[in-house]
């Protein structure tokens, strides 16, 4: 399964801007091409592709390893001790092996964010929370955007983006904080965060707009 569930992924687009490919297996830190939204949305994601893991063997265990979870976990983050949400864009996901649940891909419309920006100060800095924030995943990229006039979708639930160019690349440090720059100037920001989690092999893209003031 491993092997079918890597071929599909080289197969998976989401945002040309970032350049990213979330690749199983052999991902890159980066979210791909997102496609054009038509008619009326109704989900920020499409499942492409879709592969059962095998049945557990009650003999073994099940071969069952904990540490990455079923599903991309909710992701979360703080500024200035208040915990605020992602929205969950591409995704390539592997749940523990032998645990008889599917290896899903799904393709986002765009960077999915939350409806409502989050208000920031310049030089802000995001603490990953959650579980993001938990081993074996790991934030691989981050990458800061000024926000788009509109987004290209939403609904009550979530947002969608095309924003222009590869973005400003942002540092992490200890794996977890991301520091915004101290000279943003006022604005609407697009923040794209790209995790990986190594057993087994998933990745995922999550996003927000903050509000800088």
């Amino acid at each position: 399964m491993r092997q079918t569930h890597s071929t599909r992924l080289t197969r998976i687009a989401i945002a040309t801007a970032a350049g990213l490919a979330l690749l199983l297996g052999a991902c890159s830190s980066d979210e791909p091409a997102p496609p054009t939204p038509t008619g009326t949305v109704v989900d920020p994601t499409i499942i492409v592709s879709s592969e059962t893991s095998p049945t557990p063997n009650p003999a073994a265990g099940g071969g069952i390893s904990a540490a990455t979870p079923d599903e991309p976990p909710a992701g979360t983050f703080e500024v200035e001790g208040t915990e605020h949400t992602f929205g969950l864009g591409s995704y390539c996901w592997s749940p523990p092996t032998g645990s008889g649940l599917p290896a899903v891909c799904a393709d986002a419309i765009g960077y999915i964010t939350p409806p409502a920006p989050v208000t920031v100060a310049p030089g802000a800095t995001l603490e990953i929370t959650g579980g993001l924030a938990m081993a074996p995943i790991e934030v691989t990229s981050v990458r800061l955007w000024s926000a788009p006039a509109e987004p290209v979708a939403s609904a009550d639930d979530f947002a969608a983006w095309h924003p222009e160019g590869e973005g400003e690349p942002l540092a992490v440090t200890d794996g977890l904080s991301i520091a915004l720059p101290g000279n943003l100037a006022p604005g609407r920001y697009l923040v794209s965060v790209s995790i990986i989690s190594i057993d087994p092999s998933s990745s995922a893209a999550y996003s927000v707009i903050l509000a800088v003031e």
